[in-house]
């Protein structure tokens, strides 16, 4: 709240200064606080339009870029891909003309990212690969574990199982080089989904989840990841309902989708609300509470 506080106070002497350059830095700061620490899109993106459209006509490329980046991923973040990749490209062509490698990986990740959650893992994988080479011919290692991880991904489910391998260990060895804890703790949860055995799985998502529960407790990488865990250990209920265990693995696993549901309304993220609802709907069809079931699967759609 203070950061708020402080930052409206400046804006409001930069406004009656006429400092330009100042008001557009202030209104960055306050969408970067609507886009991180509390979550509101609306304001996010308003306020991150305004320091764009000073920076512009101030020829600041690279705060306008940052400015850009952060549109495109908040528009991102509510599903709005068409939006997101307009603004991410036109943030790549400014960042190309301008030499910024740093920022040409960044949108290249984004853009990536879009064109996987869209099933489009072959044009995905190519952005990545152009990413990694780009990264390794000038030196950038702060970003190199976050695109070995998505490359896993892409490669998963292109069904390139050995690469897949490689690409992770590639992640977390990156990670653990430049101390990136929350980018090891994606790579963990990467890892889950790349096992076979539910076990091992586990192992994996649990590794994730006490890295990302202290530094990206309201993350989306971070919800996801409960996700996973409670699938998990809902598949270990289902393939052993005989066992002493059952009922432990269904609570386990209402547990973990419970708490992503909660994050996810906390944010108002309604992908992450409509899924985790539909899952834990899933476990009282499992245990034949239909009206309690029912009345989630309502909510869901």
């Amino acid at each position: 709240q203070k950061v708020l506080e402080y930052n409206r106070a400046g804006l409001e002497l930069a406004t009656k200064m006429k400092w330009e350059k100042a008001i557009g830095s202030f209104n960055l700061t306050i969408g970067r606080y609507y886009q991180t620490i509390k979550v509101v899109y609306d304001s996010a993106i308003y306020y991150n339009k305004k320091a764009y459209d000073i920076f512009v006509r101030h020829n600041l490329k690279q705060p306008a870029n940052i400015a850009l980046g952060n549109i495109g991923t908040l528009y991102q973040d509510i599903g709005n891909y068409t939006k997101a990749i307009e603004y991410y490209s036109i943030s790549l062509k400014n960042a190309e003309e301008g030499k910024d490698n740093l920022m040409i990986v960044s949108n290249l990740l984004n853009i990536g990212l879009i064109q996987s959650q869209q099933k489009n893992y072959r044009q995905s994988y190519v952005i990545y690969k152009k990413c990694l080479s780009l990264q390794k011919e000038n030196n950038l290692p702060a970003r190199l574990s976050n695109c070995y991880k998505k490359k896993t991904i892409c490669a998963l489910n292109l069904k390139y199982t050995a690469a897949s391998v490689a690409y992770l260990k590639n992640a977390v060895k990156a990670s653990i080089d430049t101390k990136d804890d929350v980018m090891l703790g994606t790579s963990y949860a990467s890892y889950g989904a790349a096992e076979k055995g539910i076990e091992k799985k586990i192992a994996f998502y649990k590794k994730a989840d006490a890295l990302l529960a202290k530094l990206t407790p309201e993350g989306v990488t971070y919800i996801s990841n409960l996700g996973n865990l409670g699938s998990a250990y809902f598949e270990l209920a289902k393939n052993d309902s005989a066992s002493k265990n059952h009922t432990r693995f269904l609570q386990q696993a209402r547990k973990y989708f419970s708490t992503a549901l909660q994050i996810s309304e906390r944010i108002n993220h309604k992908t992450f609300i409509a899924l985790n609802n539909k899952l834990i709907a899933e476990i009282d069809l499992y245990q034949n509470n239909y009206k309690t079931a029912y009345d989630r699967l309502q909510t869901a759609t």
